[in-house]
């Protein structure tokens, strides 16, 4: 006969009562686009957003005495290259909000039950098998200086037809490629760094 504590096990072992932690990041704050994952063996649907199932893990959140978070590390997993791609065409995920909610499978068409913290992304790094973002407090990332120059494989940094750009034909618009900055003829003033190896580890955001 099982006792009340191998009873108790076997419940919270359970997949009904698993905890699934649910990953929301906007990498696109001015068309409001996110991106959404989970660490749960299958698909989550919650509060009417679909959370897809992917390597992703972060490191134990810890509170200072103010009530503020420390900031952690949230690993994402790279073997598609999809984050990739989102971080070298959206900005290195600069200042993008992160969400991390925290939920019982149970609880899963609850919206109410959920712990939620919310962080945004001070620095990330890449290599062929993940990404990694660190991950600031609001109060962190608003009140202590960041760094400001970033590099960045694919993606100009320059301000279009602004001091580094310094184009100053007739078009009106430009992606920031190096594809399109071959269509203009700006090439030498392109603000990217080509170089930047795809399978070995690189700074998204580097201090100056």
């Amino acid at each position: 006969m099982k006792s009340a504590v191998d009873a108790f096990k076997a419940r919270k072992n359970q997949q009904v009562t698993k905890p699934v932690w649910l990953y929301s990041i906007q990498y696109d704050s001015v068309g409001n686009n996110w991106l959404r994952f989970t660490d749960f063996p299958t698909d989550i649907t919650f509060d009417g957003e679909t959370y897809t199932k992917y390597v992703i893990e972060h490191d134990s959140v810890q509170e200072r005495l103010d009530g503020s978070a420390r900031k952690l590390g949230l690993s994402i997993g790279n073997a598609d290259r999809q984050i990739q791609y989102y971080l070298e065409n959206y900005n290195g995920f600069r200042d993008a909000k992160v969400e991390i909610r925290l939920i019982f499978y149970d609880e899963v068409g609850n919206p109410s039950v959920v712990d939620l913290n919310t962080f945004f992304v001070e620095d990330a790094s890449v290599n062929a098998n993940e990404a990694r973002l660190i991950l600031s407090s609001k109060f962190d990332v608003f009140d202590i200086t960041l760094p400001r120059r970033k590099f960045y494989r694919g993606y100009c940094t320059h301000v279009f037809k602004g001091t580094g750009c310094a184009y100053s034909g007739v078009e009106n618009s430009c992606n920031q490629t190096l594809q399109r900055c071959k269509e203009l003829g700006n090439v030498h003033r392109f603000g990217a760094f080509p170089a930047i190896p795809q399978k070995n580890v690189y700074k998204i955001n580097v201090s100056a």
